[in-house]
């Protein structure tokens, strides 16, 4: 089987309580191929050893925008959707199984997204975000409401697009949805699919 999948998760090993966490959920979201990118000298050895990695990788330059973009141009070239996740976000159990299916539908869609958890420390729900398919309509004129987590998108698009700016300091996930929406269609999926 050809994984299409890459979640790039990257991490200052700062979180290690949420890490494993984190990589399990990915692992029980769907098939994916999964790659660290850390900081210089972060020992991902377990987490190779354990199967919850396909690949680490020393940071290149810091900055959180530079290791995501740095982990999407090292992954495996059959690689078709991406996304990734913070060390301490979760996805939930088939979410990828699901974006999958709805990305590769006919109509072809350039991201899809789905609601997301908001939790506590303890993985406690504290809200729900259903911001639904009016999000990104409203990127034009408001805030960014499309959950970053358990967001889907396609790998070519990305780099049509540049992949993410350091220009906008933390605003670079409003300015990716922004410009993925330019490009092509979007789809919301009714499913909590992340936790954040």
């Amino acid at each position: 089987m050809t994984l299409e999948v890459g979640i790039v998760v990257p991490t200052i090993g700062q979180r290690p309580e949420y890490l494993p966490l984190s990589l399990k959920s990915i692992r029980e979201a769907g098939s994916a191929y999964v790659l660290i990118v850390g900081s210089k000298g972060f020992d991902a050895s377990s987490f190779l050893a354990q199967g919850l990695i396909d690949q680490y990788l020393d940071e290149q330059d810091p900055g959180l925008a530079a290791k995501i973009n740095f982990g999407f141009r090292s992954l495996p070239q059959e690689i078709k959707y991406i996304n990734w996740l913070g060390d301490d976000d979760l996805l939930t159990k088939g979410s990828l199984d699901i974006s999958l299916e709805r990305i590769t539908g006919e109509d072809r869609p350039v991201l899809v997204y789905g609601g997301c958890e908001y939790i506590d420390p303890l993985g406690q729900n504290l809200f729900t975000n259903k911001s639904g398919a009016w999000a990104v309509p409203l990127l034009r004129v408001g805030p960014q409401l499309i959950p970053q987590p358990g967001a889907l998108y396609r790998r070519d698009a990305f780099e049509k697009i540049g992949g993410l700016s350091q220009e906008f300091g933390w605003a670079f996930d409003f300015e990716l949805f922004l410009s993925l929406s330019k490009l092509g269609k979007t789809a919301f999926i009714p499913k909590v699919l992340a936790k954040f």
